[in-house]
């Protein structure tokens, strides 16, 4: 959303957001941000002005910040009350409110992330282990490479095994 600035666009697109997701009867709305949003004062300055002045209604707000510190994603969702969203693989969630949120990107390699990774069935085997413990009320995984529906597929086979 515009790097969170708090401009009339960025405010238009979140009415927008808002509005869809109402329609789609969604339980929260996802802002990814980009890697070049980076953790920096003029970021949390945005942020204190878009999340003082947006309408949330009934939504949760989940969070993805990559490239940031760990002190730096949970002061960031602590102070403006989000998800936040983890990569199982890669870290636990620091600021999770009722709601765990994950997101499977494929492998990482050399700090990129590689989609066309499938998970194999121990990757999966361990993901599902990490996502039992760490469970809240709610859990939400997204599978985001290549072979998302095959891999959510076999997760949830594991999943009910």
């Amino acid at each position: 959303v515009g790097f969170l600035r708090p401009t009339g666009a960025v405010f238009k697109y979140w009415e927008l957001t808002l509005k869809e997701a109402k329609v789609l009867g969604a339980k929260f709305i996802l802002i990814q941000l980009p890697k070049s949003f980076k953790e920096s004062e003029e970021s949390f300055a945005n942020a204190e002005k878009f999340f003082a002045r947006i309408d949330r209604d009934e939504f949760e707000i989940a969070v993805e910040l990559r490239g940031w510190s760990e002190e730096g994603i949970k002061k960031f969702v602590r102070e403006f009350d989000l998800i936040d969203v983890a990569d199982p693989v890669v870290r636990k969630p620091l600021h999770r409110k009722r709601i765990n949120y994950y997101r499977l990107h494929g492998s990482y390699q050399r700090g990129r992330i590689i989609y066309k990774h499938k998970y194999s069935e121990k990757e999966l085997r361990e993901i599902v282990k990490k996502v039992k413990k760490w469970d809240e009320e709610e859990s939400y995984i997204y599978f985001n490479n290549a072979y998302m529906c095959d891999d959510a597929k076999r997760f949830i086979q594991i999943l009910a095994s």
